[in-house]
């Protein structure tokens, strides 16, 4: 999730430099979840109460037989309208669940080389950290592709 490649301390090993890429991905990822998890909250409710008083407002022009209230009713039915469109076009949800999917990913590579660091039969630090590499490549690799088909497919 950055614009460019971080470069290694000149004392820090390649595991380390890892770890820290890692560090950064997930506060970024989790940053990002946080925001299209409010994002979509407010585009669910925002969507909901104005269908809700638009038929409310429709109920009391009914009863009452003011002119101005449908008028009311027409505006909020055109708001609602713009914020399932929103919706549509925004995808908050699709954003959320990818940066989740991506953190969960995340956490678990970390977990992972917190626990093979721990193993006294574990591979070369150079080789695993090569390897540690490559699967978080593919963890953003991934992110980017599902973000593409978010994009994509809501046009």
């Amino acid at each position: 999730m950055t614009d460019e490649p971080s470069r290694p301390a000149d004392t820090e090993t390649a595991l380390q430099h890892i770890q820290n890429q890692l560090a950064r991905h997930i506060t970024a990822f989790s940053s990002a979840k946080r925001f299209f998890r409010r994002m979509s909250l407010l585009q669910t409710v925002s969507t909901a109460a104005l269908g809700a008083v638009t038929t409310f407002m429709i109920g009391l022009a009914q009863i009452y037989k003011k002119d101005w209230l449908n008028g009311l009713s027409l505006a909020f039915s055109a708001l609602a309208t713009m914020s399932a469109a929103w919706t549509s076009w925004y995808g908050a949800r699709e954003g959320w669940v990818t940066n989740q999917r991506a953190l969960n990913r995340l956490y678990a590579l970390r977990s992972r080389i917190a626990f093979e660091s721990t193993l006294p039969s574990a591979a070369a630090e150079d080789e695993r950290a090569a390897d540690y590499y490559t699967e978080c490549q593919q963890i953003l690799d991934d992110a980017n592709v599902q973000w593409e088909h978010n994009r994509t497919s809501q046009a």
